[in-house]
């Protein structure tokens, strides 16, 4: 099986706060998270669409994986302009 390269893909991909088509996924070539890798990110399981258990899979006293990227981000001075229920 061929892996499709990635400037020509079918699908939707995530970009500034919305779905868009994969080919339409542009960026200027001296964006800062292209050449510095800046992001925050934070993985979560998920069946059908839910989150499971995010609250439940983790020590008592260590944060959520959802408040764990706003500290990271608040960390990194890196704005987030939607609220942890949207994300």
């Amino acid at each position: 099986m061929e892996i499709p390269p990635f400037d020509n893909r079918d699908g939707f991909i995530w970009m500034n706060g919305k779905f868009i088509p994969w080919n339409d996924a542009k960026c200027h070539v001296i964006t800062q998270g292209l050449h510095y890798a800046s992001s925050v990110f934070e993985g979560e399981r998920a069946y059908k669409g839910k989150i499971f258990k995010s609250k439940e899979h983790k020590p008592c006293d260590a944060p959520t994986p959802i408040e764990k990227i706003f500290l990271i981000a608040a960390q990194v001075s890196m704005p987030i302009t939607s609220s942890d229920v949207k994300i």
